[in-house]
């Protein structure tokens, strides 16, 4: 076990990526709309102490986030580990996060939203060959990973 992504003893990692920064914004961004909103516009939506309460619990949300989520690309499969999975992981021994063995892989593609374009990060989208596809979030330096799993 890598980084707590599980493997195999004869698979070696060819590419682990953690999520970008951007996940910061993206949780607190709407603490701090609220108590702008609330100081310019004199107009308290949430009271100031809950506006604070909610600021540090999504804090909390995106530290974890940043810090326990990873996709680690081997040379048979291709494991993301969000917060959700991890805390399955936790529960659960034998739960392996979303795996995606490569023969599977139809196509991968990249995507970003505003907060992406701005700050860096992208979502890769990996199209499985039965039809369904798997997003990975906020992964930095996720045309890497992307270059990775095409070459591979």
């Amino acid at each position: 076990m890598i980084d707590n992504v599980p493997q195999d003893a004869n698979e070696q990692v060819v590419c682990s990526k953690r999520k970008h920064w951007v996940v910061f914004p993206r949780h607190i961004s709407l603490p701090i709309v609220l108590f702008l909103a609330g100081i310019t516009q004199n107009v308290w939506l949430l009271s100031p102490l809950l506006i604070a309460l909610l600021f540090v619990f999504s804090l909390i949300v995106a530290t974890t986030d940043f810090k326990v989520s990873k996709c680690v690309l081997t040379g048979e499969k291709f494991v993301g580990i969000g917060l959700l999975e991890w805390v399955k992981m936790k529960k659960d021994a034998h739960y392996n996060g979303q795996e995606i063995m490569r023969d599977d892989i139809e196509e991968i593609s990249l995507k970003q939203d505003i907060f992406q374009r701005i700050f860096g990060g992208a979502t890769v989208v990996v199209f499985r060959k039965q039809g369904s596809q798997v997003k990975f979030k906020d992964i930095g330096d996720a045309a890497a990973l992307t270059h990775q799993l095409q070459s591979g």
